[in-house]
Formats: C-alpha cells, structure tokens, sequence
C-alpha cells in the first residue's frame, strides 16, 4: 500500500491550467461588425442545443466515472508526475492540506463549493483561512438584493463574454499555500480549468509556493473540449449570481479600493491579458486531492443522482427568495443546502419553500425542490406545524363560513397568543380577511360572460376565492377585455403548501400532483 508522503508527491508541476476570464475584445468585435453591416442579423444563440450538449458531457461522467477517474490518475502520473490523493471525506481532504501548510497554518482560497467543504475542517484544526474572493470588488454602498434589479445581457453576450487564458507562476513564489476548488478537468490531458471573474485565482496561481488543487469527482469531464465547453457555460450561467452575490455579502471596504492585491507583496502581473505562450506553473509545487465527501452515494441513490449532474454555476441562486436567510457567510445555494443536509452538516431544509425557481434556472433541468422536500420527509423532519398547514383548504373553508366571527376571533389579542403556538406564525402578523360570500359565489350569480371562440378556465385558488374576491374579478375582467370567454369550475384547493411542507409525495393532493 503507498505511504501517505507517496500520495501527496510533490513536483515541479507542469500541470496546464487555463482561466476562463471576462475579456472585453468580442463585445468590441461584434458591436464593430454591427457597424459596418447592420443589414446582417447576429443570429441567435441555440440554447437548446447548448444545454443538451451539456447534459450528454455530465451524464457520460456519470455513467464512466471509474472509468474517468482511472485515466486522470494515468495522465497525472505519467505525463505531469502528480499522484493525486483520493480523499473519501472533507476530513481527510482537510487532514493533508493542514500537513502541506506546516508551520505556516495560513491558506488562500478561492469561492468555491469544493472548497466551501472542507473549511469548517480547517478551521477547526486551527488554520488561518483567508478567503480572496470578495476582497476583489469595491463594495458598493448601495448594492443589488434582488435579481429583478440587475441588467440583463443576451445569452449570445453571456456566452461570448468569458475566454480561456494560460495561468502562469512568479519566478520567486512567495505567498504561502494556495487552496483551489476546480471547475472542471479533463482526464485525457490533465488540462485544469478555472472560471476567474477578476484576478484572486491568477495571483494565488503565481505567488503561491504550494497549490493544492481540491476537485470533486464530479468536476471530471472526458477531453479538454469538453472541459472548455463546461467552464464557459459555468461562467455563461452563473454570471448573474456573481453580481447578485457580492452586495448581498457586502463588506467593510465599501467605496474602496480592492484589497484583494494585497494578497502578496508585489503588485500583480494579471491585469494584460495571458498568453498560451507563457509557461504553466513552473515554479509552484502542486498537489491535487479528489474529493468524494459523497459524490457516489448520489450516484447510487436514484433521489439523487440528478445532483451529480449539476456544473456548480450557482444559477439557482439567482432567483431563489430564501437563499439570504440560508445562504449565510458560506453563500450556500439551494443546491449546496440539499447537500450539507444530506452530509449532516445541515439540521433542517426549513428555508425551502419549494417555489421552483431554482428548477427553472437549472440548466440541465434538476429537480432540486422536490429532492429538498423528500430529503426532509424521509429525514423524519416533519413538524406538527406542517400537518396544520397541509389542511389550510378546509381552514379557509371554515373561516370564510363563519365570517365575520371569524375575523374578529383573528384579531382578538388573547386568541392570537394560542393560534401562534399551533401553528409558528406570528401573532403580530397581519392576517387576510375572510368573505361569506366568495369570489365563486359571486361569479355563479352574474349573467354569462361574453361570448368568444378562445376559453380560458381560471382556477382563482383559496385565496382570491375566500379572502380576496376583488382580486379574481380583476383577473376575470383582464381576460374577458382580451378576448377569452372564462370558465370558473367548482373550487378545489390546490395543494400548493402541502407541497412546500416536507410531506410524501403521494400524499399532495390536487392541482399540484396533475
């Protein structure tokens, strides 16, 4: 068996690495040619076809990982001299970098998922963890919260926006042990790439005298095509998340220079543009960990095989209307929340509230609310508050026929103070008021809408039907003004919060399992 040093082999790596970065030289070309053609339509972006070239990649890893991972080790020991430590757990992964820190106890990271795992293992073992990632931007003093403040871009300039550069390193390395989370590697060359939104990875690549590169299993990919392909739509979808990201975390330094050039005593080289011609990591000793920490239990679990696939663009971040609540200084995604509850790291997936936004941003389509909903059920997670609101139709139907008793009921202080024990909410909170006369009953007594070969059936749900008639007249006149002949059918509850409660799927009734 090989020794734990024979593992964790140290060399003058030559390992080739390429940073996907923002480069400005398309948008000038294509504004340029818009210019001196405008007659000539640029065409659209296939997204379509971009997605399904990006889910046969990550299903060809899924289904060939042995395989895969059989010839990366090959590559890295034969071509570059590297025999990478294959590490079971975020434990182990953290156990070898705090040996190749040594007395210096002081590592740089980058933003990454990978890497996000094993930081609370190296702090716990007493490392300075510097994290290199937020120090690069001026923080503003009034940054975006919400997605719908951003600006937009098209997906041909999102696409075109980011271009592979060749890393290189300093003559003399100076700054310590590098710790790198990888977004994808090719096992036929060895080729790492990274996506780089301004220069903390460039200047740990250069100045680092160690670099531990930390690559999940399911960062693996086949050639280096396929691995260029996968780091442009990293940074192509994630791009958005980026700028949400940074204001969300915010920062001391707001209205400041960027600190992240302190990272090291010399003022960086990366602003000009890298050269392929410029040598790879010469002078850095480079150490590669693969990191399972569970990746092939997804693989062996049909709930969550669908995780295995996923490219860590963080594009369901985006729009994801609790991830500041869970999220926290880690900036966890919906993603890595299902995942750090699955590993024990998380006790509760409460903060979901399954709206389906993050399936929506997916580009390969993950069904990430319901494996968050099941994982809590089968978990046991269940509280009693969630079997109350599971019945909130027949509530509705019970305050509606006893209004405006029951309005009254709702806004005495004594009754508010048991009601916040049953079921969690607030006795503070600001209720709806309940209707006798629903919005269904109101519409049976009206005279036949106008007539119309377009028909629309409306299902006005419990809410406009029971606390908000207004609302569903407005939504009928809206239609009816456009054209549609509306149909109202019988009310039937929809389900939808049996949804986000964390109950069996064959369980939720209705609209939501048709």
């Amino acid at each position: 068996m090989e020794s734990r040093e024979t593992l964790a082999q140290t060399v003058r790596g030559t390992v080739p690495v390429q940073l996907f970065m923002p480069d400005p030289r398309p948008k000038r070309m294509r504004v340029a040619g818009q210019l001196a053609k405008p007659q000539r339509a640029t065409p659209p972006l296939d997204e379509e076809a971009l997605r399904d070239r990006l889910r046969a990649i990550r299903v060809d890893t899924a289904e060939h990982l042995d395989e895969l991972l059989e010839q990366l080790t090959g590559t890295l020991r034969e071509q570059y001299g590297v025999t990478p430590l294959e590490a079971a757990t975020a434990q182990e992964a953290a156990g070898e970098i705090v040996r190749l820190a040594g007395p210096s106890r002081r590592v740089l990271v980058n933003r990454s998922a990978t890497v996000a795992e094993l930081l609370p293992h190296l702090k716990a073992r007493g490392l300075e963890v510097v994290e290199t990632y937020d120090e690069q931007f001026v923080q503003p003093d009034q940054g975006v919260e919400r997605y719908w403040q951003l600006d937009l871009v098209s997906a041909r300039a999102a696409w075109q926006a980011f271009h592979p550069q060749s890393a290189h390193s300093a003559p003399q390395p100076s700054a310590g042990v590098g710790v790198l989370g990888v977004n994808v590697i090719a096992a036929e060359d060895g080729t790492v790439f990274f996506v780089q939104h301004l220069f903390n990875i460039s200047e740990i690549l250069e100045r680092a005298s160690k670099v531990v590169l930390v690559i999940g299993v399911e960062r693996l990919v086949r050639d280096r095509d396929a691995a260029a392909f996968v780091a442009r739509a990293q940074a192509r979808y994630g791009a958005l998340s980026v700028a949400l990201g940074i204001p969300r975390r915010g920062g001391d330094n707001k209205g400041e220079v960027p600190a992240g050039r302190g990272l090291t005593s010399s003022s960086s080289t990366c602003d000009a543009p890298r050269h392929a011609s410029q040598a790879p990591l010469q002078h850095t000793l480079v150490h590669i960990i693969l990191l399972d920490n569970g990746r092939r239990a997804w693989l062996a679990d049909p709930r969550y095989r669908d995780l295995f696939l996923c490219i860590g663009c963080q594009s369901c971040l985006l729009e994801c209307p609790t991830q500041p609540y869970f999220g926290g200084a880690a900036g966890w995604t919906p993603r890595d929340y299902l995942m750090a509850f699955v590993g024990g790291d998380n006790p509760s997936l409460r903060e979901c509230i399954t709206c389906g936004r993050c399936r929506a941003r997916c580009p390969l389509d993950i069904d990430l609310p319901t494996m968050i909903s099941e994982a809590e059920a089968e978990a046991g997670a269940t509280k009693w508050q969630d079997q109350f609101y599971s019945r909130i139709g027949t509530l509705f139907q019970v305050a509606s026929l006893t209004a405006p008793l029951s309005n009254r009921l709702f806004d005495w202080p004594l009754a508010r103070q048991p009601m916040e024990w049953v079921s969690g909410m607030d006795r503070e909170r600001k209720l709806p008021r309940f209707y006798r006369d629903t919005f269904l009953r109101q519409y049976r007594r009206r005279p036949s809408g106008p007539a119309s070969d377009r028909t629309v059936v409306y299902y006005p749900g419990c809410y406009a039907n029971f606390t908000d008639p207004a609302l569903g007249w407005a939504v009928v006149g809206i239609l009816e003004r456009n054209g549609f002949r509306v149909l109202v059918p019988d009310h039937l509850c929809c389900g939808c919060l049996l949804y986000t409660s964390p109950s069996p799927r064959d369980q939720r009734p209705n609209l939501v399992c048709r």
